[in-house]
């Protein structure tokens, strides 16, 4: 039986993506549970991870909310895929929740089914030859 390689052993981007993984997974069960708070910084975790995978790989700063949140716009550019930015919001809101604690668990399962999508969607942009050209300095 072969094992899974150790998070220490991978590339920061395959690091970032496996992390996103496992956040995504939890962030299912930590609802699952009960513990709406927990499910809500595990889905933003996800999704941020599943950025800054995309992000080393391409070679973008991901350091921090606003290179975060750039990081997505870019990405959305790159792909010419606005909708990308409209899925960030949802795990985005989680991170939100995380301090307000004010969400219902059917609005959590909804967020946390969108994350999932984003996730998949960066994964699947992740995997693809990475663009010839860097992003702007500053978004427009």
């Amino acid at each position: 039986m072969t094992t899974a390689p150790s998070l220490e052993s991978l590339q920061y981007s395959d690091r970032y993506a496996a992390i996103s993984q496992r956040l995504l997974r939890q962030a299912q069960e930590q609802l699952n549970l009960g513990d709406l708070i927990q499910a809500s910084e595990k889905a933003w975790g996800a999704a941020a991870h599943a950025v800054k995978a995309v992000a080393e790989k391409w070679g973008w700063h991901h350091q921090g909310h606003y290179r975060l949140n750039a990081a997505v716009t870019y990405i959305a550019i790159e792909q010419q895929r606005e909708e990308l930015i409209g899925l960030y919001r949802h795990p985005a809101a989680m991170h939100i929740n995380y301090y307000d604690n004010e969400l219902y668990e059917d609005e959590l399962q909804i967020a946390i089914n969108s994350t999932k999508t984003f996730v998949a969607e960066m994964e699947k942009i992740r995997a693809e030859t990475v663009p010839p050209f860097p992003p702007p300095s500053n978004p427009a």
